[in-house]
Formats: C-alpha cells, structure tokens, sequence
C-alpha cells in the first residue's frame, strides 16, 4: 500500500510540474497602432524587454471530416517578434513591434527568450 501511495504523490507532483513549467502564452486583445498593442499577459507572465513571438493561424478547408462536413486544419505560422514595454496590470502588457510588421486583434503571442 505505501508503494501505491508514493507513487500517487510522485505522479501528482510530475503533473504540477508540467502545468506551471509552460510556455507563456497569450493574444493581441487590442492594436493600439501600426507597431503597438495590448496583449493578454500581465506582470506575473512577461516583464518589461521581454521578448515575444507573434503566431498567426493559417487555416484552410479540406475534403470531408466527421458526418461529411468540411474538415478544417491549422497552421501556426510565425509572423514576427515583438518586446514588451509596460506591464500595465496582472492581466495585460503593452508590446511594441518592429515596423512593418502586420498583425491583428486575436493573434497568439508567446514569451521566449534571446
């Protein structure tokens, strides 16, 4: 029985690793301008001179999926980097762009490191 119980704890313990060791992850909420936004990550995710990746998915219509409706795949494709300049709560930053860069509202935005 203690084997059974060690190994509960063991799992449960690789488990709570997995779901905090993460890639950050968030959205462009709102395009404040051509090279600035607000994205959803906050101060407890990125800090100021961080670095993001700006994802798009590309998504397209292909034969049939499940009862005959369109199946559709998605791509995640890299469409440029961007650094945050303010922390503005928990919840939400200011990044700022590279001109030139297209983005939209809804676009994945995750943390990496230079």
């Amino acid at each position: 029985m203690k084997m059974k119980s060690t190994i509960v704890v063991l799992s449960l313990v690789a488990l709570g690793g997995c779901a905090t060791g993460g890639v950050k992850r968030g959205h462009v909420v709102m395009k404040m301008s051509d090279d600035e936004a607000h994205v959803a990550m906050g101060a407890g995710e990125v800090k100021v001179g961080d670095h993001v990746q700006l994802y798009r998915n590309q998504c397209s219509t292909t034969g049939a999926g499940i009862k005959g409706d369109p199946k559709q795949t998605c791509k995640k494709i890299g469409v440029g980097h961007g650094e945050v300049t303010a922390a503005l709560n928990n919840d939400y930053s200011t990044v700022k762009f590279p001109d030139g860069t297209k983005f939209s509202e809804g676009d994945t935005i995750e943390k990496h490191g230079h």
